[in-house]
């Protein structure tokens, strides 16, 4: 795990089939907002909520 900033950080995955594990696990928790893998982006909890509050 590489820390970016506060809000974003890059995993890295030996076997490249536990990235969409991951991908997986990431988006059911609720501070996440989004995830990145393979050139798509994958909204996440977080990005919903922000989204309902913006309205």
């Amino acid at each position: 795990t590489f820390t970016i900033d506060d809000n974003r950080a890059i995993f890295m995955f030996a076997d490249g089939s536990k990235a969409w594990e991951g991908k997986d696990f990431l988006l059911k928790q609720p501070q996440v907002s989004e995830v990145s893998l393979e050139g798509r982006q994958y909204p996440g909890l977080a990005f919903r909520k922000k989204k309902k509050e913006e309205l």
